[in-house]
């Protein structure tokens, strides 16, 4: 049958043409082909390949060059066409094709047989056509093999709460089985209290907002979501009591309460020892710092806790009534074991805490329960799955890295720029403990190498202050000041500790450069160009760190997350770093909660998975350094060294 389809349609004048092909598994066939199915999946794999076949691995004999080999993957409850594309087809050339496509291809590993497969219909046509752009990441762009659903799937809808430290956003994903698509579905700001001298979390309020998002779902074409997820910032935690009732809304990271809690807690394990065992940088607002602060200020509160819960497990806790810490979120604490991937409890008890408090870590994806029929019924009646997806923002927004291999440089770029690389063991040396590298849980059990550098909290904290002066600008008004002001004239440190804290950035800017002998930035446009300029200078500066500790160059830097939008500061670290910069998503974060949820829920494979379907799904953005800037550069990242 598929000779006289071949036959049929073959015609040497025609331009374009699609080979499209549906098979069905059958118990008893005559022959088998390099189409294979199984249970769950239908795989095609051609070209000296390999493909999976359920767990086994089924190796393939030589093909021709023309085919590409795919490893793809379909749920067998929905019909699969497999388009085999090729360029300049000739009709002698569809017979050798038609002859080769039936061959038998041989036992699987284990001696098991090939499962065999009957043409169910074929259509075939021709094409001479260019081959897809590559990659950003890729020198070349491999011939394809395209897998896509006869008919589409219904579409999986999931919902992510992502949480940052100024805003918080309820974001429908919808995947249907190519790629995701985000939508908004409430908004609302996130803004830290100030009682009694302390800088709290409203957490009541995020729970409100929260299961606002869910209400919307519920009275929207929505209200079918299977399962929603919660990531959040880092360090920040609640206390439960023995009834389970919250201790107190929790601190927020930058209270002055964590100033100096590291040197103190060096009298209990030395600095380099905690370091070796946790792999964590140190910064004072680490949750072992905060639960120090408590101990030595208010220890009763630790008397009477039962549970310690980070953000996302908090709130998780809220929605289900359950219990259990994540490991990207519990691994920002620096009371992990980095190797062990679990709490140092030999740790904790020479730190005298508690150690009933701390809860069962559990990996990305993992389920936290149903929810709460209080809940249930307050969000009118919706039921999706609650997961624990990688519950720290930042190992979401690194699920969402639509890179191409296992060497990049991520920057999740927002309030916080983190850049890093994804390794799969913790890297823990001098160097890395000189230079205050952090090694935080990934998804899957990874590890993300890296750093934090204060972001674009500098130009959100200008903004905030100028605004309390009456003076209110939109960001993309204050990036066509910034570009008016002279280049690379006034730098500082980002990290530097008094920039941290809440109040007058611009006012402390000035200071700090009359300090160290550059003179003062007296316009608005001056200071957002000193903030940019200085933290692609500071990209530089943990970028060549991390080229020295993983022993070479590594090829390119994409950022993600919110800060993508500031395409100026990406056209400057693409020259300051001098390699290219990709951008994209924006919704990073949301992205890679959605990813995480759709493999919980069976509908993708793995992380590579996820992360080709993020690529389909994503518009990138392309910077290079520019070549006759670079000079000017170099002399500013000469002096900026000495700042730091």
């Amino acid at each position: 049958m598929i000779c006289k389809i071949f036959n049929a349609c073959a015609d040497t004048n025609v331009s374009k043409t699609t080979i499209t092909v549906l098979f069905r598994e059958e118990k008893k066939a005559k022959e088998a082909s390099v189409i294979v199915s199984c249970k769950h999946f239908i795989v095609i794999a051609c070209a000296n390949g390999r493909c999976n076949v359920g767990e086994g691995s089924l190796p393939l004999s030589a093909r021709p060059a023309w085919l590409a080999c795919a490893n793809q993957q379909i749920p067998s409850r929905h019909p699969a066409f497999i388009d085999i594309q090729a360029k300049n087809f000739n009709y002698w050339f569809l017979r050798s094709f038609s002859a080769s496509l039936f061959e038998e291809v041989g036992p699987q590993r284990g001696g098991r047989s090939a499962p065999s497969v009957t043409i169910l219909s074929c259509r075939l046509t021709l094409f001479s056509a260019k081959p897809a752009p590559a990659h950003p990441n890729n020198k070349k762009s491999p011939a394809r093999i395209n897998i896509r659903k006869e008919k589409p799937m219904k579409k999986l809808k999931m919902l992510a709460i992502d949480l940052g430290a100024s805003s918080g956003r309820g974001i429908v994903g919808s995947f249907d089985g190519e790629k995701i698509e985000l939508r908004e579905n409430h908004r609302f700001s996130n803004d830290p209290v100030i009682n009694a001298g302390m800088f709290n979390w409203d957490i009541l309020r995020i729970f409100f907002e929260i299961k606002e998002s869910m209400r919307q779902c519920a009275l929207s074409d929505d209200k079918d979501i299977a399962s929603m997820g919660i990531d959040t910032w880092g360090v920040d935690f609640g206390l439960l009591d023995s009834k389970g009732h919250l201790l107190g809304n929790p601190t927020h990271y930058r209270d002055e309460r964590n100033l100096g809690m590291a040197e103190y807690s060096y009298k209990f394990v030395p600095r380099d020892e905690l370091y070796a065992r946790t792999g964590i940088q140190t910064i004072d607002f680490n949750s072992l710092f905060q639960l120090l602060a408590i101990k030595k200020d208010t220890p009763e509160l630790l008397s009477i806790a039962k549970d310690m819960l980070f953000i996302p497990d908090l709130l998780n806790y809220f929605l289900t009534g359950n219990k259990q810490t994540e490991y990207t979120i519990a691994s920002t604490g620096q009371l992990l074991d980095a190797g062990a991937r679990d709490w140092a409890w030999d740790l904790i008890k020479r730190y005298g805490l508690p150690e009933n408090i701390f809860r069962n870590v559990v990996m990305p994806g993992t389920p936290c329960g149903s929810l709460l029929s209080q809940v249930k019924e307050e969000v009118g009646g919706i039921d999706p799955k609650v997961i624990s997806v990688a519950a720290h923002d930042t190992g979401s927004a690194v699920v969402a890295v639509p890179a191409k291999g296992e060497k990049f440089i991520f920057i999740s770029s927002g309030t916080w720029s983190i850049m890093g690389t994804e390794t799969k063991q913790p890297v823990i040396s001098e160097k890395s403990n000189e230079y205050n590298f952090t090694n935080e849980g990934g998804y899957g059990g990874t590890i993300r190498f890296s750093k934090n550098i204060t972001g674009l909290w500098l130009e959100q904290e200008s903004r905030r202050q100028w605004a309390r002066e009456g003076k209110k600008y939109s960001y993309d008004e204050l990036s066509d000041m910034a570009l008016s002001a002279k280049p690379l004239r006034f730098l500082v440190n980002p990290d530097e500790p008094v920039l941290g804290v809440p109040g007058n950035i611009p006012q402390r800017i000035r200071e700090y450069c009359q300090k160290t002998g550059q003179g003062t930035p007296e316009t608005m446009g001056e200071i957002v160009r000193c903030i940019f300029d200085s933290i692609a200078l500071r990209y530089r500066w943990v970028i060549d760190r991390i080229d020295e500790m993983c022993g070479e160059k590594l090829p390119a830097i994409n950022i993600v997350g919110g800060g993508t939008k500031e395409k100026m500061l990406s056209k400057f670290a693409a020259t300051a770093c001098k390699r290219p910069v990709y951008t994209g998503p924006v919704e990073a974060t949301a992205m890679g909660n959605i990813a995480a949820q759709a493999i919980a829920m069976g509908e993708l494979r793995d992380l590579s998975e996820a992360r080709e379907v993020i690529a389909r799904s994503t518009e990138m953005g392309e910077y290079y350094p520019i070549a006759a800037e670079e000079a000017i550069w170099d002399e500013a990242y000469e002096r900026f060294c000495k700042l730091v």
